[in-house]
């Protein structure tokens, strides 16, 4: 039969004794393999029996210690450590950092699940009970978040360069390739017995521990809704239309009653294209770094309840099936599968390092960020309210840009850079703006 002529290539005699003098040549092992598979599944199926049966005694003991050895590798997500608060701000300041870093967890969590998590640090240290001088403070939370951002905004010290952080997201890429190079060589020459014919039976593996890591760490947080802003201080001189769009409404406005916040106008979306100028007679001074302010509703919707289950089903699925996966896998060799194993685990060990140093680069800065939990939707809106009624601000939420309180345009959100690279995005050009 046609099969069975894989018995007489040089590749199966490289099956059956290539270990046995300790000497591994990767390109021909990777050759067996996809010489077994060429063919249907029926044929791959008889010329991997036929491999098998070439294998000694010692080499099929190797195989079976490489196949369990290999078969840790669905448990590497949880050697990495545990999930930090840093991994979240990686998340909310950088997405594609934060992406990549779900690469690399390897189907560990990175994002904590309990509030205490996230107001320890940025909640408790944000909101001094008491005034300058001593005495206390008695007004609300929204306000004092809105000073504290106002605050903020007003210092210049920091952010001038993230090159470290660029530099960060360069080693994540190296690192995603390293995994990749090393899962192509070894799905190469080592053949699944159940799953004969696929040849990219890693790269399966590694997307569906990926799939799943993202959904479980974007549902994992504690919080039912978040309301990023990107906030910097406005350039100085500026002359608005007193008929340009508010965000904040007006009590004569007949819009209050159907959007009676400024978080219900974003939502609805504001179509402007106001103008806007600065005097020529005045020097103009703008901000070339900005912050986010982040209002996060405490609490776990039902939608997000059952996502959750959906998410820690799906990695249990996952983890079964890598198992029972590498389990399976022939003609490894134990040399190629401890290979596998130390870059894979230095790989992912290595990536939470390099995430962890961005993390403390987009700090050392100055704080990258203000956050605040509160408990409704309509305390959020009081929140974003408070800072969008501060002088001298310049706000990015929802694709619109705000300065004042009062809304110049909106664009596509998804169509913008700060989008993906977070706070590596300078702050909108209002200045040439002005000037176009």
């Amino acid at each position: 039969m046609r099969y069975l002529l894989f018995a007489s290539l040089p590749t199966a005699q490289a099956a059956a004794n290539g270990t046995i003098t300790g000497y591994i040549n990767i390109s021909k092992w990777g050759e067996t393999g996809m010489a077994i598979r060429a063919r249907s599944r029926k044929e791959c199926l008889v010329n991997l029996s036929v491999a098998l049966q070439a294998v000694s005694v010692l080499d099929s003991a190797e195989y079976n210690g490489a196949a369990g050895a290999l078969s840790l590798l669905p448990t590497a997500g949880a050697l990495l450590g545990s999930p930090t608060r840093e991994m979240w701000l990686v998340f909310q300041l950088m997405p594609i950092a934060g992406l990549l870093s779900m690469f690399l967890s390897l189907g560990g969590n990175l994002t904590p699940s309990h509030v205490g998590d996230y107001t320890d640090i940025f909640q408790q240290r944000r909101f001094p009970r008491n005034t300058e001088d001593g005495t206390p403070d008695d007004t609300s939370d929204s306000v004092r978040f809105a000073r504290q951002v106002k605050k903020r905004a007003e210092d210049d010290t920091g952010g001038g360069s993230y090159a470290r952080v660029w530099i960060g997201i360069f080693l994540q890429v190296c690192l995603i390739a390293t995994l990749l190079i090393a899962m192509y060589y070894c799905q190469r020459g080592a053949v699944i017995t159940w799953w004969c014919h696929a040849w990219g039976w890693m790269y399966f593996w590694y997307f569906l521990v990926t799939a799943t890591s993202i959904m479980d760490n974007i549902f994992a947080a504690p919080f039912s809704q978040n309301y990023t802003m990107r906030v910097c201080k406005a350039p100085s001189n500026l002359h608005l239309s007193d008929t340009a769009s508010r965000v904040i409404p007006r009590t004569s406005n007949r819009d209050s009653k159907s959007y009676p916040s400024a978080l219900d106008r974003l939502e609805a979306g504001i179509n402007t294209h106001n103008r806007v100028m600065i005097s020529p007679d005045s020097p103009s001074t703008m901000s070339r770094t900005c912050f986010y302010a982040v209002i996060s509703v405490q609490g776990v919707s039902r939608l997000r309840a059952l996502m959750q289950t959906v998410a820690r089903a799906a990695t249990v699925t996952v983890y079964a099936f890598g198992t029972a996966l590498f389990a399976s896998a022939t003609l490894l060799p134990i040399s190629v599968a401890l290979m596998v194993l130390s870059l894979v685990l230095g790989v992912g060990i290595l990536g939470r390092v390099v995430a962890m140093w961005i993390a403390a680069e987009m700090n050392a800065q100055n704080a990258p960020i203000c956050h605040a939990v509160v408990a409704s939707r309509d305390a959020a809106a009081e929140y974003i309210q408070r800072i969008m009624e501060e002088e001298g601000l310049m706000v990015e939420m929802e694709g619109h840009l705000i300065v004042n309180g009062v809304c110049l345009l909106r664009r596509n959100r998804w169509m913008s850079w700060s989008r993906y690279i977070g706070l590596l995005a300078r702050p909108f050009d209002l200045v040439s703006f002005a000037k176009s």
